[in-house]
């Protein structure tokens, strides 16, 4: 687990991967909402391109936060990272979860997550990482308002309320 920053809000995701050897790595989704004591799980996914002549071993992963004032945030990888290290086939894809968990004591702001996904060549050796990259920003706590409609019917009500609570008061004299 990471410990890094945040969380009452907006999680926005950012699509980006970077892609070394033909190993590309993405996060998703997009777009997520969440709240303090909520769990958001990205789906992390691991591409070897079919172009590529022999298999990969992956052997790690590391995962990073930053921007300023980073508390309240933890990225648990334990369900991407269970089956390392093991090896992806040309043309092969490895899907799994990678959550992130907001703290009570989450920071407000924008902070970047950058995970990236190492590995080397069976044959060659050749190192090769896949990067996916996320923006994540925390607003306020979601604070829900009465749609206009019930303000609507909620107005006259109490005016009747009023009015009745008036008659049996002046009727009482």
């Amino acid at each position: 687990m990471v410990q890094a920053a945040l969380i009452t809000g907006l999680l926005v995701l950012g699509h980006a991967s970077t892609s070394h050897a033909q190993l590309t790595f993405t996060l998703s989704p997009s777009s997520s909402v969440f709240a303090p004591g909520d769990t958001i799980a990205l789906t992390g996914t691991l591409t070897l391109s079919a172009a590529v002549t022999e298999s990969y071993d992956l052997l790690g992963t590391s995962a990073n936060i930053t921007g300023s004032a980073i508390t309240g945030l933890t990225v648990d990888d334990s369900n991407f990272a269970s089956n390392l290290p093991f090896s992806l086939a040309p043309g092969g894809t490895y899907t799994n979860s990678i959550n992130v968990i907001a703290g009570s004591n989450a920071s407000l702001g924008v902070y970047s997550l950058s995970y990236q996904v190492e590995g080397q060549g069976t044959t060659t050796a050749t190192s090769a990482s896949g990067v996916g990259t996320a923006q994540l920003t925390v607003n306020a706590a979601n604070v829900s308002a009465p749609e206009p409609s019930s303000l609507a019917l909620l107005i006259p009500m109490m005016g009747t309320i009023g009015i009745i609570f008036r008659r049996n008061r002046v009727g009482a004299s």
